[in-house]
């Protein structure tokens, strides 16, 4: 990753109604061929083996995946989320990797090895330590291909809408009730930013010029989120003047994103 941004306001009044169902229909088509890979590695997974092998599991999830845009999100706002990756396609040419079009894998991938060693015949139930040895090993799988998609993607958008952050009385800081939306912010803290090499080349180019609640029902847990301040906050605004400016696509387009942003 090379810059994360921490996206406040964003709704789906910044596309004009009459493309949004468009614009839905092709951030779909974007994230569809990553959901197809997956879809035809998990059929395999479950074989006859008591041993699986966790190294390709975990590369089944996001194999080949290439994309220059990594968009956190609530799953409750995936129509959004949607209509913003083909808005990123359709304007400037920019792929994003939608994470909530791979979440519900972790729940197809569970079921799989769940019925497969862990349903008991006799009593037809599941056995309890092995389904949360199968749980923390799907769960661990799925956050570190996470990790690794994070640091391999060039820029980060958190969308942060009241679905994604919890209203809390709290002042420990932001906080959210899903848990990969928490290790994915916490990742997008801590790893190190790697600047593309196209970068560098302008920088050298520029160098040789001479320039440089309280009751009885569990509502979830809570997760307080430390590094959300490392993200630049950025507004609709930005995106609106990034699209109103930018007279080029593909990667040159996020650089004309970064210097909007910085502005």
């Amino acid at each position: 990753m090379f810059k994360g941004f921490n996206l406040e306001g964003f709704d789906e009044g910044f596309i004009k109604p009459k493309y949004r169902a468009e614009l839905i229909e092709r951030g779909t088509t974007v994230t569809a061929a990553n959901q197809a890979d997956v879809q035809r590695t998990l059929a395999t997974i479950a074989t006859n083996k008591a041993v699986l092998d966790g190294a390709k599991i975990q590369e089944s999830w996001f194999p080949q995946v290439t994309a220059d845009v990594f968009l956190s999100h609530s799953h409750s706002n995936e129509d959004l989320i949607l209509m913003l990756a083909g808005w990123l396609d359709d304007r400037f040419g920019l792929k994003s990797f939608v994470d909530s079009a791979i979440w519900g894998y972790a729940g197809t991938l569970l079921r799989t090895i769940d019925d497969k060693y862990c349903w008991q015949r006799e009593s037809e139930t599941y056995n309890y330590q092995l389904r949360n040895k199968s749980t923390s090993h799907v769960h661990m799988m799925l956050t570190t291909a996470l990790g690794m998609m994070i640091h391999k993607t060039e820029c980060l958008l958190f969308v942060n809408t009241p679905e994604a952050i919890a209203t809390s009385e709290v002042v420990a800081g932001p906080q959210t009730y899903s848990p990969w939306i928490y290790a994915e912010l916490t990742m997008a803290g801590i790893v190190e930013e790697v600047e593309p090499d196209r970068l560098n080349e302008k920088l050298m180019k520029f160098a040789a010029k001479g320039m440089i609640t309280e009751n009885d029902e569990w509502d979830g847990v809570l997760y307080t989120i430390r590094h959300l301040d490392r993200l630049q906050r950025i507004t609709r605004q930005t995106l609106h003047d990034w699209g109103n400016k930018c007279e080029v696509r593909g990667e040159e387009a996020l650089d004309v994103f970064y210097e909007i942003a910085a502005e």
